[in-house]
């Protein structure tokens, strides 16, 4: 009894996009206003090109029936 979801910050466009283009056989979710992210806490500052910005931290999360 699993489900798995995609979750990101993207929009439900790109999603179907990238959803088609790699075959994923779950659905993904949109999180554009960060609600679901900030839920859980994977919103951590990055760096890239030596600039620090805000990003996902790609994460895994098991949650169980009961909700944990």
């Amino acid at each position: 009894d699993t489900v798995i979801v995609g979750v990101s910050r993207d929009s439900l466009r790109k999603h179907e996009n990238f959803k088609e283009k790699q075959c994923f056989p779950f659905d993904l979710l949109s999180d554009e206003d960060e609600a679901i992210c900030q839920l859980f806490d994977v919103i951590k500052l990055k760096k890239m090109y030596g600039k620090e910005h805000l990003g996902i931290e790609r994460s895994t999360f098991l949650i169980d029936k009961a909700g944990v």
